[in-house]
C-alpha cells in the first residue's frame, strides 16, 4: 500500500510541476505578445506623426531596443545615387563609450546588394539574423563588433510597396535568435516605417517643385480642375506671374 500511494504522490506531484511549465510557458507567451503589440503600436502611431525619415527611424529603434533589450540599433539607407546601403547615422546605444569606436567603423562602411549581412537582408528582402557575429563568414565588421562586446545581429528591411528602401539592424551581447511572433511584427514594423519614407519621398519632391515653380522666369498659374461657371479657381501663381500681370 505504501508503494502504491508513494506512486500516486509522485504521479501527481509530476503532473503538478508539469502543469505549472505549461502555465509559466503561456504566461511568458502572452507577455511578449503584449510587449509586441506595445512595440507595433507605438511605432505605427509614431509613424503617423512624424515627417522625417530620421525622425521615424530613431523613434522606432529607440521603440524596439527599450523594450526588446537589444542593446545596439542602427539604421541603414539605399542610396540610389551610390546603389549602396549607407548608414543613416541613426543610433540606439545603450553604453556610448563602449560602441562609440563600432558606430565610428559602422558609419564609414557602405554595403552594395547581395554584400556582407546587411547587403543579403537588403537583396533577400526578409529578416536574418547571425547567432555569433565572431563565426560568422557574412558579416563584414566582425572585428569592432567582438570589441565592442556584440554578439548576435538581428536585420530586417523597410518597404515602399514591395521594394526595400533600407535596413535597420539590431545587437546583443548575447546569443539571441528572434522568434516566429518577433519576425512577424518586425515585418509590419518594416511597412508601417516604410510610410515614413515614402511620405517624406514625397514631401521633398513637392518642396523642389514649388521652388522650381516659385523661381522660374515664366508665368505659372495654377487651377483646380473644375472648369464650370465662373471658370476654374486660381490657387496658386508664383512670382514671375505677379510681375506680368501686374
Amino acid at each position: 500500500i505504501l508503494a502504491i500511494l508513494q506512486y500516486h504522490f509522485g504521479f501527481i506531484k509530476k503532473t503538478n510541476l508539469e502543469m505549472e511549465e505549461r502555465v509559466r510557458k503561456q504566461t511568458e507567451k502572452l507577455e511578449q505578445t503584449v510587449v509586441l503589440m506595445d512595440i507595433l503600436k507605438t511605432i505605427a502611431t509614431t509613424a503617423n506623426e512624424v515627417s522625417s525619415i530620421n525622425e521615424g527611424f530613431q523613434a522606432a529603434i529607440d521603440t524596439i531596443c527599450n523594450y526588446t533589450g537589444w542593446t545596439v540599433g542602427h539604421a541603414y539607407i539605399y542610396s540610389e545615387e551610390k546603389k549602396k546601403l549607407i548608414s543613416l547615422n541613426v543610433w540606439h546605444a545603450q553604453y556610448p563609450q563602449r560602441y562609440a569606436n563600432f558606430k565610428k567603423i559602422s558609419e564609414s562602411v557602405e554595403f552594395a546588394q547581395h554584400e556582407g549581412f546587411l547587403g543579403k537582408v537588403f537583396s533577400d528582402s526578409v529578416p536574418m539574423w547571425i547567432l555569433d557575429v565572431a563565426n560568422s563568414s557574412i558579416y563584414a565588421r566582425k572585428e569592432a563588433a567582438v570589441l565592442a562586446g556584440l554578439k548576435s545581429v538581428f536585420g530586417f528591411p523597410i518597404f515602399v510597396g514591395r521594394k526595400a528602401v533600407a535596413v535597420l539592424e539590431f545587437y546583443s551581447p548575447n546569443a539571441q535568435i528572434p522568434d516566429d511572433s518577433f519576425l512577424s511584427v518586425m515585418s509590419n514594423v518594416g511597412k508601417q516605417l516604410g510610410q515614413v519614407v515614402e511620405r517624406a519621398n514625397a514631401m521633398e519632391k513637392s518642396q523642389l517643385l514649388e521652388t522650381i515653380i516659385s523661381s522660374a522666369n515664366d508665368g505659372i498659374i495654377i487651377t483646380k480642375a473644375n472648369i464650370e461657371e465662373p471658370g476654374p479657381e486660381i490657387i496658386y501663381v508664383n512670382d514671375a506671374f505677379t510681375k506680368i500681370s501686374g
